[in-house]
């Protein structure tokens, strides 16, 4: 494999990402790399929602990761985006050929990421090329607790009794 020239390269994550159809210009839209995923909302394996306090609740986290790469000489090569877990397993890994032209001329890779997933922590998307991690970016994803005010009750006050 002939070497490279060195690439630069920089990765976010992003609610939308526009591209204009006739200069190419992109927009990354609510930059975003935390998730709080509310209790109420999961959802069961099915699409249903569940309750608050099942076994397994599965969040649908859905997002855009924008990968830009850049070089001062036009270059053609293989990158990879690898996505683990919290705990250190690969969920996917997905090759993308690049050709990137020189200086301005770079390549952008908009991947959309649909992860339905049970454990809250940090998500790990490594960008490689030809088989070298080259950049990482984190997604956390934090399950919220459910607070008290959504299952109790709330009991008037002695002082609002009228027959105190």
């Amino acid at each position: 494999m002939p070497d490279l020239p060195p690439i630069y390269t920089s990765a976010l994550f992003a609610d939308r990402i526009l591209i204009e159809r006739d200069d190419r210009v992109m927009s990354a839209i609510r930059l975003v790399d935390i998730h709080l995923v509310n209790p109420r909302s999961v959802l069961s394996v099915t699409g249903e929602k569940i309750q608050a306090g099942s076994e397994s609740p599965t969040a649908l986290i859905e997002n855009n990761l924008l990968v830009l790469f850049k070089s001062e000489a036009a270059c053609d090569f293989t990158a990879t985006i690898s996505v683990w877990t919290p705990d250190g397993k690969q969920l996917i890994k997905q090759d993308y050929p690049v050709h990137v032209g020189a200086g301005v001329n770079g390549h952008a890779i908009k991947m959309e990421v649909r992860l339905a997933i049970n454990i809250g922590g940090v998500f790990w998307f490594d960008v490689e090329i030809n088989g070298r991690v080259v950049h990482r970016v984190p997604l956390e994803v934090r399950f919220q607790p459910a607070t008290h005010s959504e299952s109790q009750t709330q009991t008037p006050s002695p002082s609002a009794d009228p027959s105190a």
